[in-house]
C-alpha cells in the first residue's frame, strides 16, 4: 500500500470524528470572541495531534517496503493501517476520496523539515503554487472550498429544469436569472438603489439637503436597515443557546465594517490613508448616482 492509499486511510477516520463537526459550530458563532478563542483553541490542538499523526504514518512508512517494517510502524502510530483495515472498515478508494488525498500530499513540502518547519512541510507547496487575485486579499483552503462548491451550486441552478420546481428552487432561480441579467439592470440602470435609499429615509448628500443631527435618530435608521437585511450599528441574529441546546437566544454583535478593523477607522481623514481614500469612494459613488 502506497503513502497516498495510508494517507486516504487515516484521513477518512479523521473526518468522521467530530472535529469537522465541532469546527462548523466554531465557524458560526464567530460573532461571539470569547467562545470562539476557547473552542477554536482546544479544536486547534486537536488538529495538531490529528496531523502529526499522519504525517508520522508518512514519513515513517515512506522508507520502508517491507511487510514487517509497515507493521512495525502500525503499531507505533495512533492511526495505523492495519489496525484501521482490521475494525470492518474498507480503503475509500473512490474518486472524491483519492482526489482530497491527492490535494493533501500535493500541498506538501515532503523535501521540508517537519520538526524544524511543520507549517512549511505540511503546505509549503499550496503557497507556492497559489496566486492571489486582484479582487481578493487572501486565497486559503477554505476560500477554494467556496469557490468549488459556488461553481456547483451555479450549475445546479442552471442546469435545473424551471418546470415543476419546489417553491424554494423557483425563488432561487429567480433570483440567480435576475442577477445574471445584464441586460435588465443596466436598462434599470441606479433607479432600484436610489429607491431603496429613499425607502430607507433619503441621503441628504444626494439632495444638498441640509442635515441637523438634532433630528437623526440612528435607532430608526437601524430598523429601517434591519427590514432589508442590513446589519446596520447592530448585528441581531438568534442562536441556540450555550448552556441549552434545545433553546435558542437573541444574539447581539458589532457588525462587519466596511474596512473591517476599527484600527483604520481611528483618527482623522488628514493623517488616516484608509479614510482618506474611503473619502474619495464615497464621493466618488455619490457622482455616479447623480
Amino acid at each position: 500500500m502506497d503513502n497516498a492509499q495510508e494517507f486516504a486511510v487515516c484521513f477518512d477516520k479523521l473526518l468522521r470524528s467530530d472535529i469537522s463537526q465541532s469546527l462548523a459550530r466554531v465557524a458560526y458563532v464567530t460573532s461571539n470572541p470569547r467562545v470562539v478563542v476557547a473552542l477554536a483553541s482546544a479544536l486547534l490542538a486537536t488538529l495538531i495531534i490529528a496531523v502529526c499523526s499522519l504525517v508520522l504514518v508518512i514519513v515513517l512508512n515512506s522508507g520502508s517496503t517491507s511487510k514487517e517494517d509497515v507493521t512495525s510502524s502500525s503499531m507505533t502510530n495512533s492511526c495505523p493501517v492495519s489496525s484501521a483495515l482490521s475494525q470492518n472498515e474498507t480503503l475509500c478508494l473512490t474518486e472524491k476520496c483519492v482526489q482530497l488525498a491527492a490535494n493533501y500530499l500535493n500541498n506538501m513540502n515532503r523535501q521540508a523539515d517537519p520538526c524544524s518547519n511543520f507549517y512549511t512541510f505540511a503546505c509549503g507547496r499550496y503557497a507556492e503554487s497559489k496566486v492571489v487575485p486582484e479582487h481578493a486579499k487572501k486565497v486559503t483552503v477554505l476560500s477554494d472550498m467556496k469557490k468549488d462548491l459556488d461553481l456547483h451550486l451555479r450549475g445546479i441552478l442552471e442546469n435545473s429544469s424551471r418546470k415543476n420546481a419546489s417553491k424554494p428552487m423557483a425563488l432561487a432561480q429567480i433570483y440567480y436569472d435576475s442577477c445574471m441579467d445584464e441586460d435588465a439592470q443596466n436598462e434599470m440602470g441606479t433607479l432600484p438603489l436610489l429607491s431603496l435609499i429613499s425607502q430607507l429615509g433619503g441621503w441628504e448628500m444626494l439632495t444638498n439637503a441640509r442635515f441637523d443631527s438634532a433630528d437623526y435618530h440612528w435607532e430608526i435608521s437601524a430598523g429601517q436597515l434591519a427590514v432589508v437585511g442590513v446589519d446596520g450599528l447592530i448585528k441581531v441574529f438568534v442562536h441556540n443557546s450555550f448552556e441549552d441546546s434545545d433553546k435558542q437566544i437573541l444574539m447581539f454583535c458589532s457588525p462587519k465594517l466596511f474596512l473591517e478593523k476599527k484600527k483604520y477607522y481611528r483618527g482623522a481623514p488628514s493623517s488616516n490613508s484608509f479614510l482618506s481614500h474611503y473619502r474619495e469612494y464615497i464621493v466618488d459613488l455619490l457622482q455616479l448616482l447623480g
